[in-house]
Formats: C-alpha cells, structure tokens, sequence
C-alpha cells in the first residue's frame, strides 16, 4: 500500500466524500477492510464513536426539522408558501459559521419582529433595507431573499 492510500483511507467520513473519492481514484479502498484487520479497541472506538456522532447531530437538528416539517406540512394545504415583504432589523457580524447558516433579525409587515434562519445564503442582507422573503413561520427559516426594487 501507499502512503497516499493510506491517507485516502484516513479521512473517509461520509458517504458523499467516498463516491468523490472513488470518482477521482483508481486506488480507493473502503476502510472497512483495514477496520476489520485492526484491534478490537479500534473496532470499538469506531462503532462507538461514529453513532454518538450521528445521535448528537440527529439531537441538535431535531427541533429545527420537526417545525420545517410542521411548516411543509401548512405550505402543502395552503398550496404557496407565505411571502412578505420585510425590513432587516439586526445582521449579526463575525459568526464562524456564517457560510451555512445565517442568522438574521426581521420585521415583517405586520409589525412582528423575529430571528429568522438563512441556509446558505451567500452574502448577508443590508440592515435596514427592505426585502422579499418567502418564510417558513413556524421553524423561522428563510427560503427566499430578495431585494425590493
């Protein structure tokens, strides 16, 4: 085996990665195999750490899929998400994790002010100006951003 082999292995966290991975290598191998040949510590380190991996994340997300799903759920029986126009009240500046989630201040039309969420947005809003926004009320997500000309 080589040492870039080796590496290729090392890193393999998802299943996303493993497909590119395997794409763009003719020498990938699923480190399955390696697992099997290794220490039961290993083994068991690996079968225990990669479950509480997923139960936190699953515990973290849970309450933001349940009220996205609750919110989905109202779009399919109303037929059309809710759309508004709203004024940017509060941007946040140097959050860390400001390129998957965005967290920003609303003030919807009819005088309701809120934190709404913005996934993968790629700038943030100006404060104080005025936008088109479709809105999932419920888990506070935005799935539409546009400025009002």
């Amino acid at each position: 085996m080589t040492a870039s082999r080796h590496v290729r292995c090392a890193f393999v966290g998802g299943r996303l990665f493993q497909v590119c991975v395997f794409i763009f290598s003719r020498t990938f191998v699923f480190i399955g195999l390696r697992l099997v040949e290794s220490s039961l510590k290993v083994q068991l380190a690996v079968e225990a750490i990669c479950p509480l991996c997923i139960l936190g994340l699953a515990t973290y997300l849970a309450p933001t899929l349940f009220y996205m799903c609750l919110d989905f759920g109202d779009v399919i029986k109303r037929g059309h998400p809710i759309s508004t126009e709203a004024l940017v009240t509060y941007v946040p500046s140097g959050a860390m994790r400001s390129w998957a989630w965005k967290d920003v201040g609303l003030e919807t039309a009819d005088c309701i002010s809120a934190r709404y969420n913005l996934f993968f947005y790629p700038r943030y809003p100006k404060e104080g100006q005025r936008y088109e926004v479709v809105l999932l009320p419920k888990s506070k997500c935005v799935l539409s951003f546009q400025p009002v000309k």
